[in-house]
């Protein structure tokens, strides 16, 4: 009796079933195409226009699924349709249907944006896959941003600066709502293969952060109370490298000359007799046009001069050896707001200067020629927290993309537009020098 029962219940339950699918499914064959696309169902948020909320209802969802997925099993379309939808488990697994949707989308066509420099395009996705994605990119260049990729890596990123590189991210950004991209550039790098370890180079730093009065130049005084710090902690403390700084933040021009002849002297460079196997040069302060360092009377001292200094025919000993010099100072006087800058205030003489760049050489700028930068310590820090976090893993090319995208990603990183030059033919890599 009890299973005669089960069975009429089941019959009428199959029949009910029945008649709904074939309401349902002439309701959906009804509904046109761009309806189909923009229908978003969320178990707890139902975003849909209003058109679609008389007839969508909770308790018909499981039946407006089923319809959905024999429509697209029997039906064959010149555009693709997507069936995408996330299944939840239930806590009590005695049940037969033991889990529940937690959310269903319905997409007809996947429209995505990408913002190509100063413009917008529309791309057709006919598949939500990462490689759908970039072959539509592709398509979507001009000729001359097409000619980039001989010299340039074209990167794929979210709003949030985020690289979309998976499937998963495609997927993401749609249940996020509108998927917008844009393309970014990147130097294409080319490793040779080879690769040079430091282990116990010598790390000189030139650091002034007070200037005379009756000059234009404000003092930095994030240079003394920050910068100083943070390169002696990443080189000193961390990897415990030969560590020099001159002793007091105000420094003439003459004072510059005698301090790096000084230190080459002392720590005997000419004939590199602590077997150095790197050199590693930090100048921080006020900058101006022609790669100059801005003394503290106001006088400047050529960048290109200093590392023309250590080259393989003045300074023989280290011809083996990588320099690595970082140059966190203005190269300029454009800057698009008035804060406080380590560059120019006022009108001064630009200085023209004549240098070159030798075999060895790895220079890395806060920002690029023509340009202030602003005195927010954001490149030390960054390096800092970059290199001893990633160095027992990653060469200095590959941290200095981390160290660009850290600096992009915070409130200042507008001031700054790290540059490298790089002449060596080798990627260079740190390893901490562990005297004791």
């Amino acid at each position: 009796e009890e299973e005669r029962k089960n069975e009429d219940e089941r019959a009428v339950k199959k029949l009910i079933t029945k008649e709904e699918k074939k309401k349902w499914m002439t309701w959906w064959k009804e509904r046109n195409e761009k309806e189909k696309q923009e229908i978003w169902i969320n178990s707890k948020h139902w975003i849909v226009n209003n058109q679609w909320k008389n007839y969508l209802k909770k308790e018909n969802l499981f039946v407006i699924c089923d319809v959905i997925d024999s429509y697209i099993t029997y039906h064959t379309y010149e555009k693709s349709f997507y069936f995408y939808k996330k299944k939840k488990k239930k806590k009590n697994k005695k049940e037969k249907n033991d889990y529940e949707i937690n959310q269903v989308i319905f997409y007809y066509h996947a429209t995505a944006y990408l913002q190509i420099n100063e413009r917008e395009v529309s791309i057709n996705l006919k598949e939500l896959t990462f490689k759908e994605l970039l072959v539509c990119s592709y398509n979507s260049l001009d000729n001359e941003e097409f000619n980039k990729l001989t010299t340039m890596k074209m990167n794929i990123m979210d709003m949030n600066e985020n690289v979309i590189d998976s499937d998963m991210h495609i997927l993401n950004a749609l249940e996020n709502g509108k998927m917008v991209f844009k393309i970014t550039w990147s130097p294409l790098q080319q490793s040779s293969g080879k690769k040079k370890v430091i282990k116990n180079p010598l790390v000189v730093m030139i650091a002034i952060s007070e200037y005379n009065e009756g000059f234009e130049w404000k003092n930095l005084k994030n240079v003394k109370e920050r910068d100083v710090k943070n390169f002696k902690q990443l080189f000193e403390e961390e990897l415990q490298y030969d560590f020099v700084s001159n002793n007091t933040p105000n420094m003439t021009q003459e004072e510059i000359k005698d301090y790096l002849d000084e230190t080459i002297l002392t720590k005997k460079l000419r004939k590199n007799v602590n077997k150095y196997d790197g050199l590693i040069m930090i100048i921080c302060g006020h900058g101006d046009n022609g790669n100059v360092l801005v003394t503290s009377e106001g006088k400047a001292v050529s960048i290109d001069e200093i590392r023309a200094s250590f080259d393989s025919y003045r300074m023989e000993s280290l011809k083996d050896c990588p320099k690595i010099f970082i140059v966190d100072a203005c190269r300029g006087r454009s800057a698009p707001h008035a804060i406080e800058l380590r560059g120019f205030e006022n009108k001064a003489k630009p200085h023209q200067i004549y240098g070159h760049n030798d075999d060895g050489f790895l220079t890395i700028w806060s920002t690029t020629k023509g340009h202030v930068v602003a005195d927010s310590s954001l490149l030390s820090g960054s390096m800092k927290e970059v290199i001893i976090e990633n160095y027992k893993e990653h060469t200095l090319n590959q941290m200095l993309h981390q160290i660009r995208d850290k600096i992009r990603k915070h409130k200042s990183g507008e001031w700054y537009c790290v540059e490298s030059q790089d002449t060596t033919s080798y990627d260079i890599v740190f390893a901490a020098n562990n005297r004791n």
